[in-house]
């Protein structure tokens, strides 16, 4: 609307000093009202009077279209309000306010970003950390920069998915406020808004991200384009949207969604957080300090009250073991177990209103009953003329515990056709153990592991102590399951060597412990005694090697990944279990940047012991010295002494180290840069580190640096007052270039390092059963001969190979020896290559020196000669 100044429309009364108008002033217009009320319709202008004495002058415009929006802004947030403030936790009996439910949230506050991923697991609080989001936006506490937040939870999604209508349209289903602005052209379309799209887990369709592209707001498509094109930027391209879902689901997501974005996991309580909620939760001391006393003893429990929503059950569970003493003596020791004891709990609730037969989940679906704390009505969606009442298991966990049950009963039963699940598996009179591996098989083929939970749950339920407890609800069975899953876990074992994923090897030690078998946890802890481990653990062993650790209640000291000969792979699915180690020996393990990211990881953890990391001769990159500076200044990480020396650093990667030791929040004290070439400009960039007043370092390790290095390190130590040990390896190269060789073209490299030499196989010298690869740095003897010609530089009879460098002056390569009886050494040229005399033969000779590796043992020959090591 345009206010436009006329001055013929109203004359001046110099008589009349007060600023009011009277209908004899005013030019009589069927658009105008006396009272001065100004109607315009489609754009139009209006004319208005010039009122006396106001300080309006010229042209003033103003848009209705603001009017309108922000009434509709203003109701949108009243109901959000509302509808945030109070949530359900757990049960539809009781609601809590959600500004008393902890929850780490995470906010938009950068312009750039704009799809954010949010994953977690089932219950760890992701409705939660959204609803949160909502109450604080609707309410004004926060992200009051965004002029529209859209929640589109998908259960409720899945409710309008065969529908085509836009994207207005879909917004005008769930929030009807904004049908006023519907007309609007510019009401979303060049503004900030975001869209949270809660539970892609709970979404019955697949996203496809190769449909058509979509980028008009009126255009009608179906629920999953629109979707698709919303998170690809092609509709609304102005919009920050925000997604929630577990990890499987979230592997459908393609990496050019968050090419602007990036992504967030919710890890859930810390330790300290746990204990407060059960604070909470039990006002009465004795009942606090007997639950935790019980879910601390249990540690597989302890861990999952990492999660709230198992909080949440474990203590509706424990309170009313302890409140009827005499109605559960044996208080639940697994998450099964639990779970049974909360479905035991809630029919309780109910069975005034139920009998014990209707107790059964179809019919409960079918009847769609309300049990307070298992199915409850959540909402009343209204989508057009339709009005849906929409149920709801209280989570899916709960829906997946359901879903075992109802297959574990089937198969008792002996009605296991009707689960196709397995049904194309089944053999004739199968017994419990064809129905668990069928199970594990069908699981292990499903690479986004939602069947994990649900196998978790049966393997629980096959236990006779769970059996038990569900008395009355499944089939009785005289057999007991003991003898079954003892050959189960035999299965598992076998599945080992398979190439399993991190995810799949986590659910197999997950179901075992759900079984509460010990015989594969008992073989680990054989395996923590060894001193050495011959043979690469395989990833599963490393999985199970990382939860005994996880599960040991004694505190421990030191980890040598040496020790495990474990593969980078398996290093990976180790890693949670470093944490639990005050020190940590990692050297010499080809970290990389990958690796760095995940180390770092779980050096920030809350629940980290790490004190002491040893980084030593793994040649990091500028991007994994980047991630560990980035870790170290954590308040979180406890790093008192790191060793980086051996990692061939230069000057510029200082650069890292000084804004490391000039961090706020950095613990470390010893510092170990040795044997790497810093030269003196390194030197100079980490003095700067050295005299900055948040240096708290006390021991400094450097090698490398000359009299201008050590001038700068001098200064420092006047500056710094915490500094009171500087260990210097000083290189007078002028003193000794007539005595010793450097080393050629690594004569730059300090320590040892000047002297190494990278060596290939000669494929000349080969013996047929050695097998080479991986660019002639590998060799594998094999049974088998291979079909090479013959020349008079192979090895005809022994099993040997030569590399393909000579060696020349002072010289040194390493080698990884993977089996036993492995001779490894250094031979002239001139040694025999036929037959299998002792001229021939690594170490049997003047002209050949040898290392024999055999078990735990190492010897060392030369002309026959040998000597224990």
């Amino acid at each position: 609307m345009a206010f436009q100044q006329r001055n013929n429309l109203l004359q001046d009364n110099s008589n009349n000093n007060n600023n009011s108008l009277s209908p004899g002033q005013l030019i009589h217009n069927p658009n105008m009202k006396y009272d001065c009320t100004v109607n315009q319709k489609d754009d139009s202008t209006a004319l208005a009077p010039n009122i006396v004495g106001t300080n309006i002058t010229g042209d003033v415009n103003m848009s209705l279209h603001v009017v309108i929006l922000q009434n509709v802004k203003n109701e949108m947030k009243s109901r959000m309000m509302r509808d945030s403030e109070w949530i359900l936790e757990g049960s539809a009996s009781k609601s809590v306010s959600l500004n008393k439910i902890y929850t780490q949230l995470f906010i938009i506050n950068d312009e750039t970003i704009k799809t954010v991923l949010t994953k977690g697991i089932a219950g760890i609080g992701k409705t939660f950390t959204v609803q949160k989001f909502v109450l604080d936006w609707a309410s004004g506490e926060s992200n009051q920069d965004l002029e529209f937040v859209f929640l589109f939870p998908f259960r409720e999604l899945n409710l309008v998915e065969e529908e085509k209508q836009s994207l207005f349209d879909l917004i005008c289903v769930f929030y009807p406020e904004f049908r006023e602005a519907r007309q609007i052209p510019e009401c979303i379309c060049n503004r900030k808004v975001l869209f949270i799209l809660d539970g892609l887990d709970e979404y019955k369709k697949v996203l496809k991200f190769q449909n058509d592209l979509l980028s008009d707001v009126t255009k009608e498509a179906t629920v999953a384009v629109l979707l698709v094109n919303l998170l690809r930027g092609k509709l609304l391209p102005s919009a920050h949207v925000w997604i929630t879902s577990r990890p499987v689901a979230a592997g459908q997501l393609p990496s050019e969604v968050f090419i602007h974005g990036y992504i967030t996991q919710i890890r859930g309580f810390t330790d300290e957080q746990k204990q407060e909620y059960f604070k909470r939760q039990f006002e009465n001391p004795e009942q606090r300090k007997e639950v935790l006393h019980h879910l601390k003893s249990q540690k597989s429990l302890w861990i999952l009250c990492h999660i709230p929503l198992f909080c949440w059950i474990s203590s509706v569970v424990l309170k009313d073991i302890i409140e009827n003493q005499n109605k559960y003596r044996k208080m639940p020791s697994n998450l099964t177990e639990m779970y049974i004891h909360y479905l035991l709990i809630q029919t309780g609730l109910s069975h005034k209103k139920y009998q014990v037969e209707e107790l059964n989940m179809i019919s409960l679906l079918k009847k769609r009953l309300s049990i307070p704390g298992v199915i409850t009505c959540i909402s009343k969606c209204t989508f057009g003329y339709k009005k849906t009442k929409l149920f709801s298991f209280v989570h899916l966990s709960v829906q997946e515990f359901f879903a075992a049950m109802f297959a574990f009963q089937e198969f008792l039963s002996g009605k296991q056709d009707s689960l196709e699940l397995i049904k194309a598996k089944k053999r004739p009179n199968s017994d419990l153990c064809d129905f668990i591996k069928n199970l594990i098989d069908e699981a292990l083929e499903i690479k986004n592991g939602h069947l994990d939970l649900f196998n978790c749950f049966v393997f629980g339920i096959s236990c006779d102590s769970s059996r038990q407890l569900l008395e009355g609800f499944l089939p009785s069975v005289c057999s007991r399951s003991s003898d079954d899953h003892r050959e189960v876990a035999t299965y598992i074992k076998s599945l080992k060597r398979k190439g399993l994923s991190s995810e799949r090897c986590i659910g197999l030690v997950r179901c075992l412990v759900e079984l509460k078998n010990q015989s594969v946890l008992e073989e680990m802890q054989e395996l923590l005694v060894r001193s050495q481990c011959r043979e690469p653990l395989t990833p599963f062993q490393c999985t199970l090697l990382a939860h005994q650790f996880v599960m040991s209640d004694t505190k421990l000291d030191e980890v040598d990944l040496r020790k495990y000969n474990m593969s980078l792979d398996g290093l990976q699915r180790f890693s949670p279990a470093i944490r639990r180690f005050r020190k940590a020996l990692l050297k010499g393990s080809s970290l990389t940047e990958q690796h760095c990211e995940i180390l770092t990881r779980y050096l920030t953890s809350p629940n980290s012991h790490l004190t002491h990391l040893d980084l030593s001769h793994n040649a990091l990159s500028l991007s994994a010295l980047k991630q560990l500076s980035t870790a170290l200044c954590d308040p979180n990480c406890l790093i008192e002494i790191l060793n980086l020396s051996h990692n061939n650093f230069q000057s510029q990667d200082m650069e890292q180290i000084r804004d490391e030791l000039s961090g706020e929040n950095v613990n470390v004290r010893v510092l170990d840069l040795s044997d790497n070439p810093l030269q003196d400009p390194g030197v100079d960039i980490l003095s700067a580190g050295l005299q900055s007043p948040n240096c708290h370092l006390e021991v400094l390790k450097l090698s490398g640096c000359h009299k201008e290095g050590v001038s700068t390190l001098v200064s420092s130590l006047k500056v710094n007052s915490y500094l009171r040990a500087l260990d210097l390896v000083i290189l007078l190269l002028t003193l000794f270039s007539n005595s010793i060789s450097m080393g050629g073209e690594c004569g730059h490299q300090p320590g040892l390092d000047k002297y190494f030499v990278a060596l290939t196989f000669d494929p000349q010298t080969a013996n047929e059963h050695l097998y080479l690869s991986e660019n002639n740095t590998k060799v594998t003897r094999q049974r088998e001969k291979q079909q090479i010609p013959a020349n008079d530089q192979r090895f005809d009879k022994c099993n040997q190979v030569l590399s393909l460098q000579p060696l020349i002056g002072r010289r040194f390569f390493t080698v990884d020896v993977i089996g036993r009886d492995v001779h490894v050494g250094v031979a002239c040229k001139g040694m025999q290559r036929k037959g299998a005399s002792d001229a021939v033969c690594l170490g049997h000779n003047k002209m050949s020196w040898s290392l024999c590796l055999s078990d735990n043992l190492c010897e060392a020959s030369h002309n026959n000669k040998t000597v224990p090591i």
